[in-house]
């Protein structure tokens, strides 16, 4: 009498291999969306948060609180400060007169981070909370190589307060 052999045969251990193989070629670009779309919510989240710090730092001292790019745009990263001379063209350079609260640094990839002509090297807000010497609102657009499905507009309107939007064109 023949005893039954316990496990696989060759053709059942193929068989479950390929429709694994088939799983995972519909799972990766799946997980590559979720990915990105977590790096640009991710952007947009610090860039809330550097918005709430600078707003709540300037009404807790009653004093111009900035942010400015590090460079020539705001993809290089940002600067938190406290500027004591209310010097509305200075920009970050140093301790002369400021006082760096936060430095946040460029967050590589393919992230992109463009404003509207409201911002040219900063953004201030005044001791109330309210933004400093600027007439219109400010956009912020965060984008990534996907384009505008997947951008992010955050909105400043004047009396200060962030708001998040959705998708948005990634060119302001």
């Amino acid at each position: 009498m023949f005893k039954k052999n316990n496990g696989f045969t060759l053709i059942e251990l193929m068989i479950t291999i390929v429709i694994l193989a088939i799983l995972v070629a519909i799972a990766v670009p799946s997980f590559d969306t979720i990915i990105r779309n977590y790096r640009l919510q991710n952007e947009v989240n610090r860039i809330v948060g550097s918005l709430s710090l600078a707003r709540s730092e300037a009404i807790k001292r009653n004093a111009v609180v900035r942010i400015a790019r590090s460079d020539t745009n705001w993809n290089q990263g940002w600067t938190i400060y406290i500027d004591n001379t209310d010097d509305a063209l200075t920009t970050y350079q140093g301790p002369a007169g400021l006082t760096e609260l936060q430095f946040y640094e460029a967050s590589g990839g393919d992230i992109t981070v463009n404003t509207n002509s409201a911002v040219t090297q900063h953004i201030s807000f005044s001791g109330n909370g309210r933004l400093n010497l600027i007439t219109n609102q400010i956009q912020i657009a965060v984008c990534d190589s996907r384009g505008a499905s997947s951008g992010n507009l955050i909105s400043i309107n004047l009396s200060g307060q962030v708001r998040v939007l959705g998708t948005t064109a990634c060119s302001l």
